[in-house]
């Protein structure tokens, strides 16, 4: 089942939203490839000569079966205790 990852990375008041093109064959590829393409929009969006006024960082992503639509794991650190596996 292809499972694709849907990422919000945000950093003070300016977020990024992505979906990468390729999907994962399993929900632990997702698991572990979400927060790392959150880190990499996050650096390109202070890389790109912008000085957050805040140093506010938000992650939140969800895997998702690409078949279905059905949500298999969602992630928000702004929720504690929000990591959610629907597979469990």
């Amino acid at each position: 089942m292809p499972i694709t990852a849907l990422v919000i990375a945000c950093v003070g008041p300016m977020c990024a939203y992505s979906a990468p093109a390729t999907s994962f064959d399993t929900l632990a590829q997702c698991e572990r490839a979400a927060p790392m393409i959150a880190g990499l929009s996050r650096a390109g969006m202070v890389n790109a000569l912008w000085q957050p006024t805040s140093d506010r960082q938000r992650t939140a992503f969800q895997c998702i079966d690409g078949t279905t639509g059905a949500v298999l794991l969602s992630f928000d650190s702004d929720e504690p205790g929000h990591y959610k596996s629907l597979t469990d």
